[in-house]
């Protein structure tokens, strides 16, 4: 929680991208019980180890692991040697809410307390890698 709103949404939406949705863990529980149907030893301990194994593989818990901060240590280091400010954070968190440049320029000048060009929207904008940008 960086305490610019703008900001931290951008950073749930990057990393929402990066995790597993409901659907995929349950397909590869489902998966998983497949391959035991037909044995009859599956108790609720081992039910309860699968659990954790897939928690584990797809990084599901809702704080992050030890292995998960070196990854995004890497991450932050990338923003920043491809120059992705904050400034074009805030601009990516306001496109994945379907706000054009237009709108986004009024935005930013609210947030920032200075005016922004719709034309140096579409110029920061262009400039974003594609590894950056929200889908």
């Amino acid at each position: 929680m960086s305490g610019d709103e703008l900001i931290d949404k951008y950073f749930f939406y990057y990393l929402q991208d990066k995790m597993p949705t409901p659907e995929q863990i349950d397909d590869c529980w489902n998966s998983v019980q497949d391959i035991f149907a037909e044995q009859d030893r599956l108790d609720s301990a081992t039910c309860e180890l699968i659990n954790e194994r897939i928690s584990e593989i797809y990084g599901t818990s809702n704080a992050l692991e030890r292995m998960d901060i070196r990854q995004l240590r890497h991450m932050a280091r990338r923003m920043v040697d491809l120059r992705l400010n904050d400034r074009k954070k805030r601009m990516l968190a306001l496109k994945k809410q379907d706000l054009n440049h237009k709108q986004i320029s009024a935005k930013l000048a609210e947030t920032e307390g200075r005016t922004i060009s719709s034309q140096a929207v579409s110029k920061a904008s262009n400039g974003i890698r594609k590894e950056f940008i929200l889908i």
